[in-house]
């Protein structure tokens, strides 16, 4: 929904993609996936400027609508304080150079919630609570875990 209104906010691709920091493709591959599922097309583009169909304005309406949904959610929630001790442990490189230069904005932002910096190479295990986010350069090789870029 995101990729949609941000298309009819901005007027093009490139400027929606900027927007969500994307690339004009992956905002059209996402649009023209909303088209599939709904065996219908949400936006056509003439003249090179695109427009929403009508099922593309009700979805927008809708989008907007959830958006301040969101919002108003997002505000009673965000107001309760966060609270609480993360572990993090990572490489020592990783540590010295990404995230303490970082702290001082982490802090200022959730000055509730305590950061714990383990500097190690050996892999602590997240299944028994000894680290609760763990940043490696190599992919995990056994357990249910999770990698991301």
């Amino acid at each position: 929904m995101r990729y949609l209104l941000a298309l009819e906010r901005t007027g093009s691709a490139q400027a929606a993609a900027d927007l969500l920091r994307t690339s004009a493709t992956t905002v059209s591959r996402k649009i023209s996936a909303i088209s599939e599922r709904l065996n219908e097309q949400v936006v056509v583009k003439t003249n090179n400027q695109w427009v929403l169909t009508p099922l593309g304005r009700r979805l927008f309406d809708i989008g907007v609508r959830l958006e301040k949904s969101i919002a108003d959610l997002g505000d009673g929630y965000i107001s309760r304080e966060h609270s609480g001790e993360i572990m993090i442990t990572s490489l020592d490189f990783i540590n010295r150079t990404i995230l303490f230069p970082r702290l001082h904005d982490f802090h200022k932002n959730y000055p509730a919630i305590k950061l714990n910096l383990h500097s190690s190479n050996a892999n602590l295990s997240l299944a028994f609570g000894e680290a609760d986010v763990a940043i490696r350069l190599a992919r995990p090789t056994s357990g249910r875990l999770h990698a991301k870029k």
